[in-house]
Parts: C-alpha cells; structure tokens; sequence
C-alpha cells in the first residue's frame, strides 16, 4: 500500500502485564517489559509517540517510544470511585502535545486527566457498573467531543 510508511511499530499488552513493542520490516521485537501486576488493559498513542498503558492493577503508565524510556506512573483515585480502567484515549487525539486524557473505568466514570501534571479535572458519570462500565471512548478530531460504550 502507497499510503502505509515503510516500517510500522507494533506495541501489545499481554494479560499478564507485559508491554512488548516489534518493529514491522522485518517483524522483530523490539522491547518487552513488564509493566503492570495484572493484565494491561488499555494503551493508547499520542501523535508525540508517548504512550499510556493502563492495567488492571489501577495504574497508570506513561512511556516515550521515541527515547524508549518510561516517563512516570500514577494511581487511579479510588477516593473519586475510579476502579479498574478499562479504555483511554488522549484529546485532541491529533494533536503532538494533546492536553487532556479521558480513561473510562470498570465503575461506569470517565476520569479527564490533565496531561500536564496527570491531575484529575473532572470526573463524568453516565454508565451503570452492573453493566460493565465503560469500555470505548473516542474523541473528536477537536478534542471538544467524545463518545463512550
């Protein structure tokens, strides 16, 4: 295809909380590390390569694919009725320096994290934990709007 780059980094989280990375051309592993006690649930990619691996332990990991390193972690605040996180994605999704986080967890809330200082900025409820919690979140190109399931 044209329209694909020449080489793509595949990046998968195992259930038993392995982060691995391979490179495509030719498919080589590139990175394996383990990152979670538990299984990863959710990763997400900013367009500045930072990625957020999200595990069922409630923590947050934020890594650079550029410079292969881990740039911290955080704890979901259970105080505020967070509990397993279960889907991410970073708002404006486009953006190289997007500037907010939306994780939906097993309690049926969407935590807006601030990228910034990983600070909690609001908390929206809409989902019934009896019936899962939320598991899909996108956000609009604008980063104004997103849908959840």
């Amino acid at each position: 295809n044209p329209h694909l780059p020449p080489s793509l980094q595949i990046i998968a989280g195992t259930y038993d909380g392995v982060l691995a990375g391979w490179s495509s051309n030719p498919l080589t592993l590139t990175f394996a590390t383990p990152a979670h006690d538990g299984s990863i649930r959710s990763l997400s990619l900013s367009s500045s390569r930072t990625l957020l691996s999200c595990g069922y332990d409630e923590s947050l990991r934020l890594y650079s694919l550029s410079k292969n390193v881990e740039l911290g972690d955080a704890r979901t605040p259970s105080f505020m009725g967070g509990t397993t996180p279960l889907c991410s994605a970073f708002a404006p999704p486009y953006d190289t320096h997007p500037s907010h986080c939306l994780i939906g967890f097993s309690s049926g809330r969407i935590f807006i994290y601030k990228v910034k200082d990983w600070s909690v900025v609001h908390v929206l409820s809409g989902h019934k934990e009896e019936k899962g919690g939320v598991f899909c979140v996108a956000v609009h190109p604008s980063g104004k709007m997103a849908l959840t399931g």
